[in-house]
């Protein structure tokens, strides 16, 4: 998320969500979320290749 820190929210958001869809991070559901709409967990795991 580095390369994303000046990036809008909205375009923020497609990237997780773009990361959800393709498997590549899972969220940590015990982590809460941010409060912002639409809301984002806090924190992710990476997912890592077999």
């Amino acid at each position: 998320m580095d390369e994303m820190k000046n990036v809008p929210y909205a375009e923020q958001y497609k990237y997780i969500k773009a990361l959800l869809e393709t498997g590549k991070i899972k969220p940590v559901k015990s982590s809460g979320k941010n409060g912002k709409k639409p809301a984002l967990y806090l924190e992710y795991w990476l997912v890592e290749k077999e």
